[in-house]
């Protein structure tokens, strides 16, 4: 019943979302809307901010006609404004500010003419890129825009229209070529490391099956897992991540990563003036100011710089630390979900700890890297609320104040917060102890406690902006602008192949393949703007392959977040409901952030990363379940993610890459 109730919720909602895309002027989704396609002009694509200012391109198509028309109906929608001409008298204009998805529509008839005609659309739009719809109503075949198309570019230059239903990096618009990997040219120059990941598996398997036969089964945990093991992978996982965090400070600069001078900057700014800026300040001042005060405090202590030597050491040695929090928070959680279940232990902790998308971004200096460590205490905290089988206020408490620090640190915070209080509510009402008071003091006490940690943050923002939420690319607090591509297709959301044939820069592929891609990878090279900077030093050939290697691990997510949610409605179970309510809010808002904000550098998993703790317990569930109790397959599961693993920390470690400390 519940299923069918949230199918149909679900599929509710997917209409009303349609008709929104399709009709709300405020989301730049450029809707499908029949017989036409939209074009845009063949702009090279780029990661760089652009300023927000008036863009006009004209789009003209030449056509014959054996004879004038009786009745010609000309239809048309601009991305966002455009003058309409045919053979040079005017037909129509729309305006900036006018509902641009709404279809203009005008009587042609009069101006065509037996032989050649021209239609032309100067197109405009100060926030993205000009995009043409146009349908001409004409006998026989009607006039409809497609790549024949051509477009005046702003250097006065005819080229050939690009459909936005194709990637934004084909030859008509490519990024640079070496963004280009060819899979088969790198996994040939990938080919040690490859061998070491069979070899990997194998010696896994080899030691599985020798420890299932050596060991007498028991009831209690599947064949071939030592309950010992989860404990010594945890020690071992903190061990990598010292040696990966140590090779860091000797090879990579301080200013390498997303947007990394801005939050050394900030970090200075509080340093310095002893004062919390807003967001009008710099730009990376928008964000909440937890991590900053923190690294502040601490340079100040010592007496350094963020941008000097000791400064930037000092940086990351809190950096070890917030991993170090992170991995054992991860740990805690898996034992309270699995107390007798070593395997789904294993598999959990390895995935939590070597997802490459924390590998380099905690080598960033970024206030993501407090916001996952707090994410995983928060996960844990709630996890303790909820399995306790008495009430108890003081983990409440704690609970409130650990998602105050959470949203102290990072907005993206705030996904947690409803998922954890309806979570804490519901399993307050279910108890035997508890009931409606209950439920309602539980939430109250959390609610409370993150109201009182960070209310004060966000009350001052709002005094200062009107709003509690301000960013850095809305023009409230700093100049606006706007980044490639500029608007969303419904393709956005389905193409994801490109971030396994070129994982490099795939968000220019879509919203879709851009996450994938950074999840598995560092598809965004650090954060340059571009693939003519340098990239950091990681070794290529893996980091092309990792999209690769993550589909047995994307598919094992989505197997455990439907079995979790299956558990989760038969047994009633609020504790198995949390991993896949936060995962699914945590997609569900990147997907509607991408798509309000229709940025390349929005499509980043980092920013789900607050999330990890689920998503390493929905791939354990996954992994486990797919390696069920047959030997063999247990042995090859295991093989694989611990191989991956490898390869993942050799993809991003720079311990052994020659270097002078920086």
């Amino acid at each position: 019943m519940l299923a069918r109730a949230g199918i149909a919720v679900a599929g509710l909602l997917a209409i009303v979302l349609a008709q929104r895309l399709a009709a709300d002027p405020a989301l730049p989704f450029l809707w499908p809307y029949a017989p036409a396609g939209w074009i845009v002009a063949p702009w090279q694509t780029q990661l760089r901010a652009r300023p927000v200012q008036p863009t006009a391109l004209v789009f003209s198509r030449n056509f014959d006609l054996d004879t004038p028309p009786a009745s010609a109906r000309l239809h048309l929608r601009a991305f966002r404004a455009a003058d309409v001409r045919i053979n040079g008298q005017h037909v129509v204009t729309t305006r900036l500010g006018d509902d641009w998805k709404q279809k203009v529509d005008a009587d042609v008839a009069r101006l065509l003419r037996a032989g050649e005609n021209t239609l032309s659309v100067q197109v405009e739009n100060t926030a993205g890129p000009p995009a043409l719809w146009l349908a001409l109503d004409l006998p026989g075949t009607p006039l409809l825009t497609d790549e024949q198309w051509r477009v005046e570019t702003l250097r006065g230059e005819q080229q050939a229209v690009y459909a936005t239903r194709a990637p934004l990096r084909p030859a008509g618009a490519p990024v640079p070529a070496q963004t280009r990997l060819d899979l088969a040219r790198t996994a040939r120059s990938a080919t040690p490391d490859l061998l070491l990941f069979a070899a990997l598996v194998a010696l896994c398997a080899i030691a599985v099956r020798s420890e299932s036969r050596g060991a007498a089964p028991s009831a209690e945990r599947p064949q071939g897992e030592s309950p010992r093991a989860p404990r010594m992978v945890l020690f071992a996982c903190i061990a990598a991540w010292c040696v990966l965090l140590a090779g860091t400070s000797r090879v990579l600069l301080i200013t390498t990563g997303f947007d990394a001078e801005g939050h050394l900057e900030y970090v200075e700014l509080v340093r310095t003036t002893h004062t919390l800026p807003l967001a009008d300040r710099g730009w990376e001042t928008y964000h909440p100011p937890l991590y900053y005060v923190l690294q502040a405090a601490l340079l100040g202590v010592a007496g350094v710089g963020a941008f000097d030597g000791p400064g930037a050491l000092l940086m990351r040695l809190v950096h070890l630390a917030l991993g170090i929090v992170y991995l054992t928070s991860v740990a805690a959680s898996l034992g309270l979900l699995f107390p007798a279940a070593p395997r789904p232990k294993i598999l959990g902790m390895l995935v939590a700890a070597f997802l490459p998308v924390l590998l380099y971004v905690f080598q960033f200096p970024s206030n993501e890297v407090l916001a996952i460590a707090l994410g995983a205490v928060c996960f844990h905290a709630c996890l303790r609320v909820v399995c306790d089988g008495a009430s108890g206020f003081g983990r409440e408490l704690l609970l409130g104040i650990a998602l105050g620090a959470a949203l102290l640190t990072k907005q993206s915070a705030l996904l947690l917060v409803p998922v954890m209080i309806l979570v804490v509510a519901w399993s307050a009402l279910i108890r035997s102890d508890g009931g409606p008071r209950r439920a309602v003091a539980a939430s109250g006490t959390v609610l409370a406690a993150l109201i009182l940690t960070a209310g004060w943050h966000y009350a001052r923002v709002w005094a200062r902006f009107g709003d509690p939420f301000v960013a850095n690319w809305d023009g409230r607090a700093t100049p606006a602008w706007w980044q490639d591509p500029g608007f969303r297709t419904p393709h956005d959301w389905i193409r994801v192949l490109g971030a396994i044939r070129e994982p490099f820069f795939a968000a220019s592929d879509g919203l879709v393949a851009g996450l994938y891609s950074s999840l598995w990878a560092d598809s965004f090279a650090a954060g340059v703007v571009n693939a003519q900077l340098e990239r950091p030093p990681w070794r290529s050939p893996l980091v092309a392959l990792g999209p690769l290697l993550g589909v047995p691990l994307t598919l094992a997510l989505v197997a455990g977040w439907i079995a979790t949610a299956r558990v989760t409605i038969a047994k009633r179970d609020p504790a198995r409901a949390l991993a896949p309510a936060l995962v699914a809010c945590a997609v569900l808002a990147a997907l509607w952030m991408g798509l309000v904000v229709p940025f390349g550098s929005i499509a980043k998993a980092s920013y789900l990363m607050v999330v990890a703790t689920p998503l390493a317990v929905l791939a354990a569930v996954g992994l486990d379940g797919l390696a069920g109790r047959a030997r063999w397959r247990s042995a090859l599961v295991l093989g694989y993610v611990v191989g991956w693993a490898a390869l993942s920390f050799a993809t991003y470690s720079l311990a052994f890459v020659p270097g002078e400390p920086r």
